[in-house]
């Protein structure tokens, strides 16, 4: 539960068991990192947990996502002797102004239910005024667009307005909120520290619980008053808001229909042809071999790759990138290592193939570098820093990366960019430790910059790298929220508005959301009842342009627009069935088709079917709607589309 305490802490009038004593005005809240189980504790295993909100006192200051660690005291799992199970955990260490320090903690509260941040805006984690975002993000200025968001100058932190549990307005010592039989005895145990027990079996509690500290003083005994402080919180923060006025019951959710893939008489079913021989030839071919393009092949894949990309910068300049497979090396990143591939950027005219440009850049080995930004320009990734760069490949802008970058995400025209770059929150011990115990990366902060066309900066931001990327609408952003038993719901959070429900849908595996047209949704989603992958172009009206019932043999779908008149989708198949997240072989695919349809109602307007490859970034429509390039094995393959008006 994201619950956000108050400095300020009543004090209960109670008599003093011990000379131990909590300095309540100073609440720490901390989120836990590692999970507890008794059976698999022993004395002196360190527990980490990472503290949710600014915390200072006289003599330390620790920043949101510092590490706070305790460890172990006493430990006594359920065994025949014991029916029950406890542990004693001393919080010592924090990082305080970047640095180890010892300060003792007693664990004062336990909230168990964690918040969902999925419906959380950029907005809602921002930093606005230029001091807030040099300190948060390392620099930068800060542009009078500000202005548009609307928003004021300070951090806001959002609480879940999807959570059951019901916070009360006192929190008070030894109260543990969201999970039954649990037990917490402040300051009782060996050594001065915080006794968590069960009656009955081995206690757990997970991942992301949020552990309420307080800082220990020590007292001659006649001026200790009490260990067992009393935490007001205002009447603003007394509950959890309800959720949003309509929002439906489960129940009800689960028999509303989903409106999504029902298609009208402004939408389109896509049938995508089921046969060779049918289809366009290209116009003219480009080998590209002689530019030094020889895809990889080998080994089982999970995915598509980036090893290559096809982008129109404009109507005369088509971009060509690829991995030219040199001798790589390793960039230190942080306690991270990065490595780094060359590539070969190819600039050529699309009408007659002529080069225009070939130049060769170092980027890390693994996802997307090249973003188009409209206008003539694209985005690129430059080892530690994004550079923006005009249709003769030259650079306008450079904005330097802090750390590894995790995601840029951009809006269908390029209006705004959120460029994401991990913020490692552990130590390189503390980060191997979570890995070894976890057996999956640890979670880290992902620092945001919402940027305008020109990588000006409006926003700085944060997330949970557990989180998905952020997907951009020319108008605002978009999150997609579980509601349970299969079904979704996306919301819209606008620069300059409120924040409202876009559609609700069914999909039996996790969805994946792209913008491809200004005012609408491409979504891909799976049935497991057939295994099927599904696709849709969805408007923000919650009605469909484009409806795929796609198929069991379908294993990617990829949707591209560059204009608000037309939009296309690759389809990849396979040979047989695949299921959801197999991995496969480059010999287990067919074939890839793309086909271009009209945005106002879906229908058809070209289609063509080429040979399979790896690569995510396989096809381009150029700016102009009349022209669309398809890379293949050997070479890429140019073909002219129907005049407008179609």
């Amino acid at each position: 539960m994201a619950l956000l305490l108050p400095a300020s802490i009543e004090l209960g009038a109670q008599a003093a068991k011990t000379e131990r004593v909590v300095d309540s005005q100073r609440p720490l809240q901390t989120d836990l990192l590692v999970p507890l189980d008794p059976a698999k504790l022993k004395i002196g295993t360190p527990v980490f947990t990472k503290a949710r909100a600014d915390w200072h006192n006289a003599s330390c200051h620790v920043s949101s996502g510092s590490t706070v660690t305790g460890h172990i005291v006493a430990v006594e799992p359920h065994s025949r002797q014991s029916k029950g199970s406890s542990l004693t955990i001393l919080f010592d260490t924090v990082d305080c102004n970047d640095h180890p320090s010892h300060m003792l903690f007693s664990l004062f509260a336990v909230i168990v239910e964690t918040v969902r941040e999925e419906d959380a805006a950029l907005a809602d984690y921002g930093v606005f005024g230029a001091a807030s975002i040099q300190s948060h993000m390392g620099g930068g200025a800060v542009p009078s667009a500000l202005q548009v968001l609307g928003q004021s100058q300070q951090t806001s932190v959002r609480s879940s307005s999807t959570s059951s549990l019901h916070l009360p307005s006192v929190l008070r010592s030894g109260q543990v909120l969201g999970q039954k039989n649990l037990l917490l005895s402040v300051g009782d145990g060996l050594e001065g520290g915080s006794v968590l027990s069960s009656s009955k079996g081995n206690l757990h509690i997970g991942v992301g619980a949020q552990f309420v500290l307080m800082p220990r003083v020590f007292s001659p005994p006649e001026m200790a008053k009490t260990t067992d402080s009393v935490s007001s919180l205002p009447s603003s923060n007394a509950t959890v808001p309800p959720s949003p006025k309509g929002t439906p019951s489960i129940s009800t959710i689960e028999k509303e229909p989903d409106t999504t893939e029902i298609c009208s008489s402004s939408c389109t079913v896509a049938s995508l042809i089921d046969s060779f021989g049918s289809y366009p030839s290209p116009n003219s071919a480009l080998s590209t071999v002689p530019l030094g393009y020889v895809p990889r092949e080998g080994g089982k894949h999970v995915g598509f790759n980036h090893e290559a990309t096809l982008t129109y910068i404009d109507a005369a300049n088509l971009l060509f990138a690829f991995d030219s497979h040199k001798l790589g090396h390793r960039l230190q990143n942080g306690f991270r290592t990065q490595s780094m591939k060359t590539v070969r950027a190819v600039l050529l005219n699309p009408a007659n193939h002529q080069i225009h440009r070939i130049l060769e850049w170092q980027v890390p080995n693994t996802g997307q570098y090249v973003w188009p930004l409209g206008k003539g320009r694209i985005l690129v990734h430059l080892g530690q820093k994004l550079c923006l760069l005009n249709s003769h490949l030259d650079s306008i802008r450079e904005l330097s990366l802090t750390g590894e970058l995790a995601f840029v995400s951009v809006s269908p025209f390029g209006s705004h960019v959120v460029v994401g770059v991990v913020h490692e929150l552990h130590t390189h011990e503390v980060h191997e430790y979570l890995t070894a115990t976890q057996q999956v990366e640890p979670e880290e902060d992902v620092d945001l910059q919402l940027l305008d066309d020109n990588l000006e900066l409006l926003l700085a931001s944060h997330q949970s790298s557990h989180l998905p990327q952020v997907v951009l609408l020319e108008s605002g952003e978009v999150r997609t929220l579980p509601l349970g038993h299969h079904r979704w719901r996306v919301n819209e959070y606008p620069w300059d508005g409120k924040p409202r429900r876009l559609i609700d849908f069914r999909s039996d595996c996790s969805p994946d959301l792209s913008s491809t047209l200004p005012g609408d949704l491409f979504i891909v989603g799976c049935d497991s009842s057939p295994l099927q992958n599904w696709y849709r172009m969805v408007r923000s009206d919650g009605t469909s342009v484009l409806v795929g019932h796609g198929s069991s043999r379908e294993i990617d779908q990829v949707s591209q627009a560059v204009n608000d008149q037309e939009f296309a989708v690759r389809v990849v198949q396979a040979e047989g069935t695949q299921g959801y997240n197999d991995s496969f072989f480059k010999s287990d695919l067919q074939r890839q088709q793309v086909a271009v349809y009209r945005s106002s109602d879906g229908k058809q307007i070209f289609e063509a079917t080429a040979s399979p490859t790896l690569v995510e970034q396989s096809f381009a429509l150029s700016p102009s709607g009349d022209q669309l390039a398809i890379l293949t094995n050997g070479g890429i393959s140019f073909y002219a589309l129907p005049p407008f008006p179609r």
